[in-house]
This record gives C-alpha cells, sequence and structure tokens, in this order.
C-alpha cells in the first residue's frame, strides 16, 4: 500500500461519520489511485525512499558539476571509481535545507560515474517534515514483526494532531520506515508494512519513539481531493437514481445531523474532466411535516385539498 494522505483525512476530507467505515475499502483504492496519478503525472515522489542511484558528470566545461537523476533530500554517502568522497568537498543546489537538492558541486572533479546513496523525494519542508508521534513503543519487536504494540493510538502526536496513528501514514522508527494499514485503538497495537521504501526491517527495543511523515501539504490537499472524484466514478448510481421531490436521509456528525429526512428541491450537474467526471449538487429543504405550500390553490376545490411538503 502506498498512498500519500491518509484514510481518516480523506473520511474527515469527505465529512463521513466517525463511526461509519463502510466505504473504507473503496476510499483506500481511491487514495492509492490518486497517489500514483499524482507522483507519475508530476514524474515526482512525494514520500522519501532509501537509495542508491548513479550519476556521471556529464557537463565537460564545468568539472565536478553533476545534475542529479531525482530529487535528493539527504545525502548520506557518495563515491567515485576512486572511493568515497569527503562530503566537505560537495556542495548541493539550491542549499536551502527545506528543499531537494538537484544539482551537486563536487570540487576537485570526479572519477568516473558517482554511486549516490541517500534519501530521495520531494518536499518543500524537509527539515519538519517528520513529527513527533508523542509515543514510542510498548514492547521490542523483531525484524519480521507486523504487529506494534504502543501506549495510545488514538492520542495526540507532537503538533497536536488526532488520532495521532492513521491508516496510511508513514512511519519511521529509527532508520527503517514503516507504513500503517491497520489500526486496533481499544488493543492499542498497529499492523504496519515493514521496510518500506528501500530501508531494511530491523529489531527495536522497547521505549523507541516513533515518528509520524507529514507530506508535503498541498500534495497531500490535491491526493485528498482527487481522490474525492475517484470515489464519485465509482458509486454514481445512488445518487442519479434520485430527482426531484425525492425523500433522502442525511447523517452527518460534523454538523451534528442525525438520519434526518429531507427533500430534493433543486439539483444541478456539471460534467468536467474531459467527461469522466460528473458533479451532481442538491438543495435540499426539511421534511418537516408542519410546513407545506399548496400548488395553484385558486384551482384547488376545498373539499380534496393537494399538498406537498416543502
Amino acid at each position: 500500500m502506498y498512498t500519500i494522505a491518509s484514510l481518516h483525512e480523506l473520511r474527515r476530507h469527505l465529512s463521513l461519520a466517525a463511526d461509519d467505515s463502510s466505504a473504507d475499502d473503496d476510499l483506500l483504492r481511491s487514495l492509492q489511485e490518486a497517489s500514483h496519478y499524482i507522483e507519475s503525472t508530476t514524474q515526482r515522489r512525494y514520500c522519501p525512499r532509501l537509495a542508491t542511484m548513479r550519476a556521471a558528470d556529464i557537463d565537460t566545461a564545468r568539472r565536478g558539476e553533476i545534475v542529479l537523476p531525482d530529487d535528493l533530500l539527504e545525502l548520506q554517502k557518495i563515491s567515485d571509481q576512486s572511493g568515497e568522497i569527503d562530503t566537505g568537498r560537495i556542495r548541493r543546489l539550491p542549499q536551502d535545507a527545506d528543499l531537494p537538492a538537484s544539482i551537486l558541486q563536487i570540487q576537485g572533479g570526479i572519477a568516473g560515474t558517482l554511486s549516490i546513496r541517500g534519501i530521495w523525494g520531494w518536499h518543500d519542508r524537509w527539515t519538519t517534515a517528520w513529527r513527533g508521534s508523542d509515543d514510542s513503543l510498548a514492547s521490542a519487536v523483531d525484524a519480521d514483526a507486523t504487529l506494534l504494540s504502543i501506549a495510545d493510538a488514538t492520542g495526540l502526536d507532537a503538533t497536536g494532531a488526532s488520532p495521532r496513528f492513521q491508516v496510511g501514514h508513514l512511519l519511521r522508527i529509527a532508520a527503517e520506515y514503516l507504513r500503517i494499514i491497520d489500526i486496533d485503538s481499544e488493543g492499542s497495537q498497529l499492523t504496519v508494512l515493514r521496510g518500506v521504501n528501500g530501508t531494511t526491517a530491523s529489531e527495536h527495543v522497547s521505549g523507541l519513539e516513533i515518528d509520524i511523515y507529514a507530506p508535503p501539504p498541498t500534495i497531500a490537499d490535491l491526493c485528498l481531493r482527487y481522490a474525492e472524484q475517484l470515489d464519485a466514478q465509482q458509486h454514481p448510481a445512488a445518487a442519479l437514481g434520485l430527482s426531484l421531490y425525492d425523500r433522502v436521509r442525511v447523517s452527518e456528525a460534523h454538523t451534528g445531523h442525525s438520519a434526518r429526512d429531507y427533500f430534493i428541491v433543486g439539483e444541478a450537474h456539471e460534467v468536467g474532466a474531459g467527461g469522466a467526471m460528473h458533479k451532481l449538487r442538491w438543495t435540499l429543504e426539511p421534511a418537516d411535516m408542519t410546513r407545506y405550500f399548496i400548488i395553484d390553490s385558486s384551482r384547488i376545490d376545498a373539499s380534496d385539498e393537494k399538498i406537498l411538503p416543502f
């Protein structure tokens, strides 16, 4: 599983009730498809990964200036045919630590092809991309374990966000990256994929801090918006099967709606994305049987009034 945004963020974006998990599988599929589409279209990765890449000095006029094959967030080790290169000889461009490097300048030039090991990906706030969960491993885990015991899955993280752990989150424990695929809040356990994004699954002792990755905010928002469109395409029939004056029931936790009935009194249609997206908007009025209006009252027989609830 690979997602830029989390399942909880998408459910909140769609204003779904906190206890309604019936569509979670479909929502996760939409998140994964949206994440893949964004990265394939922009030709960038928005979740960090550990990798070793090769690059050559292709500018003979400016020896030692290397155009990197991808966005480099952190340089861990670099070597050429003569061996490892002292990082004191290296200048990264741009020099802003929050942004990925696209060029390396190496004083004294290089011998042959470079081998570059580091953390690759795109972020515009890399120095603050990892936030503390304010939680830690409650017990030791070996390299094969997929269940992590923690103190509290639903508490606040170091930034005040809640719940601190969410399905789809990328975690960091020591040098290992892990991805949450399920959460047992009552048992305070996380089901995770181990050693993801190029890292290696390792043994971890009890008490190790757990960090949570925060993707670039604008990219996470784009992922949620596109996932919303994809989810709407999966479920158009139920909405399009209703029309004016039909009765609908609305439950929505954020505004306190609890199974309230409404009548559809207006609708608007919008087609976008080259015809791939059909957006339907309803105007609703409460189905309050104490409020009525009479249609064309001058022609209605007083002994047999016909009324529409409004």
